[in-house]
């Protein structure tokens, strides 16, 4: 009998994050992060008889996805400000 469907999967992730603080009251924040995939498999069908199989699907894949982020916090008295950036790639 041959195999009428099969895969493999497997992923690393890198990440990286930093803070500092300004007199106090002022936090920086920034960070990176890196995601590398790699998906493979198939899928068959019997064709009448166990010994033809007739291929339905065959895929390969392995994406890289990179985001960066930073962040500054401003708070002065009683009010508490905080802006950001965030990007992203996807391949």
């Amino acid at each position: 009998l041959l195999a009428l469907a099969g895969g493999r999967y497997g992923e690393w992730v890198w990440n990286s994050n930093v803070s500092a603080m300004a007199a106090g009251r002022h936090a920086f924040d920034a960070g990176l992060s890196v995601r590398r995939l790699r998906d493979d498999g198939f899928t068959n069908q019997y064709q009448f008889n166990p010994l033809v199989v007739r291929p339905l699907n065959r895929y390969r894949g392995g994406p890289l996805v990179a985001n960066a982020y930073a962040q500054q916090q401003w708070t002065a008295g009683r009010v508490h400000l905080t802006g950001g950036l965030r990007v992203e790639r996807h391949s």
